[in-house]
């Protein structure tokens, strides 16, 4: 019929990548452009394995007109110990997670090591009844319980922090006159269980005349990577750095008060919050005398740390104690993940 439309079967013209790349590419390149022109001459450290890593010597960057205070060890010792935990994710429910912690605590006696405490794994299962129960022991509300039934990151922070500050709490309220050693910095958690806070382990280390100490070996605080180039510089060391006027204005929750100090030409600087009231300079000193370093670190949280981590054989048991003794049923599971991408076993036809 003359009147028939003559509609063309296929209207899509072909795709064509390299035109398509081709655009994609102008549109980006002044951006790109401009990232790389500012990179000329820049020092870098290149990420490995996703570490956080820092250079040898610091970043050689100017900082403010601050001098190193060397201090020198104590001639006193006390008793020192080294806390520090984990936690790992182990299994998913149809209505939660399952959790095991572990913790450790290290002692160092006349200025060696002596022993240590350890425990776990300890099993936590967090459903809606029990992630409504932390929330309420943190808050008095159930505001935070979806949040650590969805964020399994969280979980697995509340549950290291529980374990570490009852931990911490209970050596607080049997020693005297000793040092405990925080791995990270002395700061409250709105997480944490009100009955065990930073605040109840630090009036009852008062009480009994403790010392309490964090360390950091890494920060998010800019400022105090660039400080730290100032104890880098110092040739006398031991030495450290006041830092609190600095930083504790930005920081919340914050404890202690805040410095940087470097123990040894072999170790690098890292932040020390030491409890308010007590004096900074004894507070280092003692630490100083009291434990060993490795390479500037405090061997009572070294092996503290190494002592508290899974191994494969040991997540294994967690797991095969759960089915054997503890009632769960294991069913077929699949990585979704791999099951949707698959692998690069085709081929693309032109």
């Amino acid at each position: 019929m003359n009147t028939q439309l003559n509609i063309p079967i296929d209207i899509h013209p072909p795709l064509n990548p390299t035109h398509i790349a081709t655009n994609m590419r102008n549109h980006l390149n002044q951006e790109i452009n401009r990232n790389i022109n500012r990179l000329v001459n820049k020092k870098v450290v290149f990420s490995r394995g996703g570490n956080q890593l820092q250079p040898i010597n610091g970043w050689d960057t100017q900082t403010p007109d601050l001098k190193a205070k060397h201090f020198t060890p104590s001639s006193n010792q006390i008793t020192v110990v080294g806390i520090d935990s984990s936690c790992i994710h182990i299994a998913e429910t149809d209505d939660g997670s399952i959790y095991a912690g572990r913790a450790a605590a290290v002692f160092s006696q006349h200025g060696k090591l002596s022993s240590y405490v350890r425990l776990g794994p300890l099993i936590y299962y967090i459903d809606e009844f029990n992630a409504a129960h932390l929330s309420f022991e943190a808050s008095g509300s159930n505001r935070f319980s979806k949040l650590f039934l969805l964020d399994r990151s969280l979980a697995q922070r509340v549950v290291r922090e529980r374990l570490e500050r009852a931990v911490a709490l209970e050596l607080a309220k049997m020693l005297s006159h000793s040092m405990i050693l925080i791995d990270g910095c002395l700061k409250s958690s709105k997480f944490e269980e009100r009955e065990t806070n930073l605040r109840r382990v630090l009036e009852a280390a008062d009480q009994n005349g403790n010392f309490v100490v964090g360390l950091s070996k890494t920060t998010r605080v800019g400022l105090l990577n660039k400080l730290s180039q100032v104890l880098y510089a110092s040739k006398d060391l031991p030495a450290y750095l006041d830092v609190d006027e600095f930083v504790s204005p930005f920081l919340s929750r914050v404890e202690g008060h805040i410095l940087l100090a470097r123990f040894s030409e072999d170790g690098h600087p890292y932040r020390v919050d030491i409890s308010s009231q007590d004096d900074v300079e004894a507070s280092l000193s003692l630490l100083r005398s009291s434990d060993t370093f490795y390479h500037g670190y405090p061997e009572t949280l070294r092996l503290a740390h190494h002592l508290s981590v899974f191994t494969a054989a040991q997540i294994d048991s967690v797991k095969s104690y759960l089915v054997k003794d503890a009632g769960v049923i294991e069913v077929p599971s699949e990585d979704f993940r791999h099951a949707s991408l698959g692998s690069m076993s085709f081929r693309l036809c032109h």
